[in-house]
């Protein structure tokens, strides 16, 4: 992991190392930053190179290839412009890195989760979202298992005079209702700064402890 530091924003994202600064609006199909803004700045931070890229290939991660590139660099004090089809640049992130730029959180496998996870906690960044999501992903069976849980006393313990068809609709409210608290939980959760396991654990031991008190009553 580099010492990159990631400013998210509305689109793409602001990335820098020390005095270079770049801006990558997107990254197609995952593996193709495009929209590129490059700032290097010199020992005293006054601005040394700029460069404005449509796209890169990063197939070699440590020196990408910039194509259709304006250049603008201080010389002597004047600032000189030039335009290139092509030209190299020495970056400070890695293929990986960009990747997991693009993704978000709620399509982040629970290992790619974890790596970000690792990187902005190494470069000081904000974790809450990330984390969030990768609690979610890992704890996905046990919330399967509570939502269907949650079901059972609805769709098979419900006394005789209710219909088969009102019963699958009590099941299927049941988890739409869990669904939504437990979105409201997470985004509780994010808003007051909660810890992540315990915002996502919360509505499934929830569940549970309803479930357990409903199929008691069925039986009793």
């Amino acid at each position: 992991i580099s010492d990159s530091k990631v400013l998210q924003r509305e689109k793409g994202f602001w990335i820098h190392s020390g005095n270079r600064f770049v801006s990558i609006s997107h990254v197609r199909k995952g593996l193709v930053p495009t929209d590129i803004d490059i700032f290097e700045l010199d020992e005293e931070r006054r601005l040394r190179i700029y460069l404005h890229a449509q796209e890169a290939d990063i197939s070699d991660p440590g020196r990408w290839r910039l194509s259709e590139v304006l250049v603008k660099r201080l010389e002597d004090g004047r600032l000189r412009t030039e335009s290139v089809e092509e030209m190299s640049w020495e970056s400070f992130l890695t293929s990986e890195e960009v990747r997991l730029l693009e993704l978000a959180p709620s399509v982040m496998s629970p290992s790619q989760a974890y790596r970000y996870l690792r990187y902005l906690r190494a470069s000081g960044q904000a974790t809450d979202r990330y984390e969030l999501a990768f609690w979610q992903k890992v704890t996905l069976p046990l919330a399967i298992g509570a939502m269907l849980l949650l079901a059972i006393p609805f769709a098979f313990g419900s006394p005789r005079s209710i219909s088969t068809g009102r019963r699958i609709i009590y099941a299927l409210a049941s988890g739409v209702a869990f669904q939504i608290v437990e979105q409201i939980a997470a985004n509780a959760g994010l808003i007051w700064e909660l810890s992540a396991p315990v915002t996502i654990l919360s509505p499934v031991l929830l569940a549970i402890a309803v479930a357990l008190l409903l199929l008691r009553r069925v039986r009793s």
